[in-house]
């Protein structure tokens, strides 16, 4: 009985060390992390940097930002104050169920949220917002709604923001900010008063304008995956080290592992890196995101940056307390037709047993190369019809 029971462990074991072996992780050299990150952000990017042309891909990301760089008009405390956490969303050409999985969609075109909170905490630590404004851009069928709301309780307050046109008559006048979308007609406004407390409301319509070409506009290139990895693509190999990088807490953190196809980049930045980073961008080191960090992750996923990682120390831990403070996020979902060339199981024809690559003859319809079967229902293939019609979107 015992040797019966001995032999399935046997087993057990030998499957589990083999799985962990397959899965093991590599340790990487500072060389080889870096040139992972260079490759990963082409990967990325995929784009006419110097034109800066969108390419059709799509994709999803979210981004959020802890690092107070903004300030803005607090009616309440008549002042600006700095901008506690900003979130940003973009869905190039998708959308996301409320099961939160991504899909691809023609009719849904580009949609931009921002969102700027400060933040306040109580005695007792919890956090409530004192002041909240969105910006949201969305070009579906041929029309571009652009959209702001923000505290403020009459139009004259508006003018804080840099709205001036808030008469249905006059001519639309406002700060940059508010004109980049702007078709030269006068923004509608309203003064509106809900849970929040009193708000204005800043909308426009654009029409006339298809997403794709939306895309390619001055008003969303500070949203595209080009001006938000720029920064990635800037550095150079003597900017980061792998060495002696540690948290808060004074344990070690640092290093460039891969398993499987995840890469885990773990760095700081080198002595001088702000002065750098000023000299290629023109920049204040403030809007660096990596200037002032204690250290950066970046994971690359199938060889693409799907998340970056900023922290900073807690300044209000000390001690064996010691914390990371998280200060910036940025998650990417990839969708675009590259998805398409992926490596993907072999087909199978059921009717001869042929296994191999079952060519796609139309929408929906393969021909097995060996007896010439074309009943889909008689196959086990990969259906790359989604792909087809993506392309297809995008090329015509």
């Amino acid at each position: 009985m015992k040797k019966k029971i001995f032999i399935p462990i046997t087993i057990i074991l030998l499957l589990c060390l083999s799985l962990v072996s397959l899965a093991s992780c590599k340790t990487l050299s500072a060389e080889e992390g870096f040139k992972a990150l260079k490759a990963a952000y082409e990967n990325s990017v995929k784009v006419d940097e110097a034109n800066q042309i969108y390419n059709g891909e799509i994709y999803y990301y979210k981004e959020q930002d802890r690092r107070a760089i903004e300030s803005v008009y607090n009616p309440s405390s008549d002042a600006y104050v700095a901008v506690s956490l900003k979130n940003t969303t973009v869905n190039m050409h998708c959308y996301v169920d409320d099961d939160y999985a991504f899909h691809p969609d023609r009719d849904f075109g580009v949609y931009v949220l921002e969102d700027r909170y400060v933040e306040t905490q109580n005695s007792v630590g919890n956090t409530s917002d004192k002041y909240n404004n969105n910006v949201v851009y969305n070009a579906q069928n041929g029309t571009v709604t652009y959209s702001e709301d923000f505290p403020a309780s009459s139009v004259e307050e508006a003018e804080k923001y840099g709205v001036y046109a808030v008469e249905s008559n006059s001519a639309a006048k406002g700060t940059e900010r508010f004109t980049s979308a702007s078709t030269g007609k006068t923004f509608g406004f309203n003064l509106i008063e809900n849970s929040d407390g009193k708000r204005g409301q800043l909308q426009q319509y654009m029409t006339g304008i298809s997403a794709r070409d939306f895309a390619n506009s001055s008003t969303v290139q500070p949203y595209t995956l080009a001006s938000r990895l720029r920064e990635v693509g800037l550095l150079e190999e003597g900017d980061i080290t792998f060495e002696g990088v540690t948290n808060a807490a004074g344990s070690k953190v640092g290093g460039a592992k891969r398993q499987m196809n995840l890469t885990t980049l773990t760095f700081k930045m080198t002595d001088g890196y702000a002065k750098r980073f000023t000299q290629r961008t023109g920049l204040d080191p403030k809007y660096s995101l990596f200037t002032g960090s204690l250290y950066v992750q970046i994971e690359l996923t199938f060889d693409r940056i799907s998340n970056i990682f900023v922290y900073r120390a807690d300044a209000e831990t000390t001690g064996i307390l010691a914390a990371d403070k998280e200060v910036y996020n940025l998650q990417i979902s990839y969708l675009g037709p590259n998805l398409g060339g992926l490596p993907h199981t072999a087909d199978y024809c059921k009717k001869c047993e042929y296994t191999g690559d079952i060519p796609q003859t139309g929408y929906k319809e393969w021909k097995c190369p060996e007896c010439g079967n074309t009943d889909g229902n008689q196959m086990d293939v990969t259906d790359s019809s989604w792909y087809e019609e993506v392309n297809t979107f995008f090329k015509g």
